[in-house]
């Protein structure tokens, strides 16, 4: 069955008050099973999990999917192969297939060929042109994360970097597959070393390492919270200059600024990359920025009194041109009678993110436009640049127009 209506069976007839992040995540890993999706949420419902590693079981595989899981080296085989979402096997693509076998350790080259062979025949391992992949994905899941249990630092140290940068990047998607599991989550902290590709932007920059950046920001967000800041502590001009990772890094801070924990230090990161804009999307670094402070759907978990004081901390803290510039966008988004959501940041792989942090009563949300609201009155009245005064004013007037354009039948009504 596709997720899609997975995702509707488990919502409207089976757990009407789970989220929907959860939904997803049940929905999305069960491999088309309705009783392993049903499985997942009831385990998350019912231990407060939040990392598919931790709700995958062999029992899941043999009971529910009825797989054969393999024994002896076709098991080691398929477990080695299940680290990666694909294996480069063939060709010029070799070098990670190549990896794994010197990962194997006593198992021969050929004896790892011969069992890749036969998990190829019984349909536990596909062929995809070049590329090798254990499927099931549950499958595949449930065995990459014994591997991460029993041999995570040895991953970091001695796999990951005989892989092809395909390879690594594959790696990294099946941990962050797994959410923010333990095992994995301590050890790739290896990869933040002081003279690595993340020390600076210009190492960033150089290695064209920022791919994998958005899976370590769910695999572990701490560090790379703490990478993130060491790499935008750089001045401007190199910061713009710097086009190669600008993605790269805004879809990490993404999943960053996602977490309420970590929402003060990634709004900062972004706030530096805006001030040093160097794209003209949508959802450049200025864009994520603002859309942190929509009143009801904002790119982040983080609640409205926490996005509200770190605005109205930094409107008056702050003199800089562009700063105040942006700090008026922000207020105005605040007090938008429309708006519209449409941040990756809570699609987090196999963690389940927080809720969206958006205001939830009527109340709730009078406050947080009032505060907003504030904010733009203080940049008309009180700020001597005049172009922020002048812009601010005409924000005030466009959400009265607004507002009133809105209810002004309901008004004449009355």
């Amino acid at each position: 069955m596709e997720p899609g209506e997975l995702r509707s069976i488990l919502g409207e007839n089976y757990f009407p008050t789970i989220s929907q992040h959860h939904i997803a995540l049940a929905a999305d890993n069960s491999g088309g099973s309705v009783r392993l999706a049903l499985t997942f949420a009831e385990r998350m419902m019912r231990m407060g999990e939040t990392e598919l590693a931790n709700i995958t079981t062999r029992s899941d595989m043999v009971d529910i999917l009825k797989l054969t899981v393999p024994v002896g080296i076709p098991f080691v085989v398929a477990s080695l192969l299940a680290l990666l979402r694909r294996v480069g096997w063939e060709a010029d693509l070799a070098q990670d297939g190549d990896a794994l076998m010197a990962f194997a350790g006593d198992i021969s080259p050929q004896a790892f060929r011969e069992a890749v062979a036969h998990l190829t025949a019984t349909g536990q391992v596909a062929r995809q042109g070049r590329y090798r992949l254990v499927t099931p994905n549950p499958l595949a899941i449930y065995l990459a994360a014994q591997v991460w249990n029993e041999r995570s630092w040895e991953i970091v140290h001695d796999l990951l970097p005989a892989l092809s940068a395909d390879g690594q990047e594959a790696l990294l998607a099946r941990a962050a597959e797994l959410g923010q599991y333990e095992p994995a989550h301590d050890a790739l902290t290896l990869i933040f070393s002081a003279d690595g590709p993340f020390s600076s932007i210009s190492r960033l920059e150089e290695t064209g390492s920022g791919t994998i950046l958005r899976y370590l920001a769910v695999a572990t967000p701490e560090a790379t919270m703490d990478a993130l800041e060491r790499i935008v502590a750089a001045p401007a001009e190199e910061l713009r200059a710097a086009r190669r990772s600008r993605r790269d890094l805004l879809w990490a801070l993404e999943k960053c600024v996602w977490h309420s924990e970590y929402f003060l230090r990634a709004a900062e990161v972004l706030l530096q990359l805006a001030l040093a804009e160097n794209e003209q999307y949508a959802n450049s670094a200025t864009g994520i920025w603002v859309s942190l402070f929509s009143s009801r759907l904002p790119a982040t978990a983080a609640s409205y009194t926490a996005r509200l004081a770190y605005l109205r901390n930094l409107a008056r803290t702050t003199d800089d041109h562009q700063t105040q510039l942006l700090v008026l966008s922000a207020a105005a988004q605040g007090v938008a009678p429309f708006e519209m959501h449409a941040s990756s940041g809570e699609r987090q792989f196999g963690h389940v993110p927080e809720p969206q942090g958006g205001v939830r009563t009527t109340s709730e949300d009078i406050e947080y436009r009032d505060g907003m609201f504030k904010i733009l009155r203080s940049l008309a009245e009180t700020t001597r640049d005049e172009e922020i005064s002048g812009k601010a004013t005409q924000s005030i007037l466009s959400v009265v127009r607004a507002y009133l354009g809105t209810h002004l039948e309901e008004l004449m009504t009355d």
